[in-house]
């Protein structure tokens, strides 16, 4: 049976796309909440360029137009999520660094994701990458290891939530396993870096889930017994409190 008529590839692939579009809304409903940005920075530029090329530029070559369409029209729709966490990240971006100048912190931040849409195009070109699976993991990778980096530098929950942590990892979990146990070609069939990458992600992911759990945990206790819970906590916050977190 070829890769992509398999019933069980679709639905790996479709679970993907699932988690990822829960992570999206989650993260620019946690940015809105808490007034800063919830993708680092540096990933989001990567993300967004991601999104653009394969969306736009060269979507994948899909034999199967069902498929085809679907792909791009989940591109698109991510690319829209990325320009909404993208004015997020103008708007509270700065205040998160005040050592720099706006001015400054905006050219960083196209700077980075000029660089980070060149990076793309040339793993797509240096892989025969026509599908984004190499450029997409590897990204994924950076992403994990800035959520880390996110966490201790914020020092507290801000701005993230266990269920954005959930579903980018299972999202990212299902597109990098459906990638490798269903290749859309024989090349990537044989890829190593595909596997190797996946499991490098779920491996950043569960340290990121259980660092936060630590924190949220560290917050609970140090905030006071007679204020009540806001009506209006998410959903995925009230699910981050209730989660045992077992020592």
């Amino acid at each position: 049976m070829e890769p992509g008529t398999n019933v069980l590839n679709l639905v790996i692939q479709c679970s993907a796309g699932v988690f990822w579009t829960i992570a999206y809304l989650l993260m620019i409903r946690k940015g809105n909440r808490d007034l800063t940005y919830a993708m680092p920075l540096a990933a989001l530029g990567a993300n967004i360029s991601w999104e653009a090329l394969y969306a736009f530029i060269i979507p994948p070559p899909h034999p199967d137009p069902t498929t085809w369409v679907a792909q791009v029209t989940v591109n698109a729709v991510w690319f829209i999520f990325d320009l909404l966490l993208v004015w997020q990240a103008l708007r509270y971006g700065p205040k998160e660094f005040p050592g720099i100048a706006r001015a400054a912190f905006f050219g960083t931040f196209a700077g980075v994701t000029v660089l980070a849409f060149g990076t793309v195009v040339m793993v797509n070109v240096a892989f025969d990458d026509r599908y984004g699976v190499h450029a997409g993991l590897g990204q994924n990778v950076m992403m994990s290891a800035l959520f880390l980096a996110m966490l201790q530098a914020r020092r507290s929950s801000r701005g993230q939530s266990v269920g954005i942590a959930v579903t980018k990892m299972l999202g990212t979990l299902c597109a990098g396993g459906g990638a490798w146990l269903y290749p859309a070609t024989e090349e990537l069939g044989q890829a190593v870096l595909v596997p190797y990458l996946t499991l490098v992600c779920l491996l950043l992911d569960l340290a990121y889930l259980v660092g936060l759990l630590i924190v949220r945990r560290r917050e609970r206790a140090t905030r006071p017994t007679d204020v009540p819970t806001s009506p209006e906590e998410s959903f995925d916050d009230r699910t981050a409190d209730e989660l045992p977190l077992r020592s």
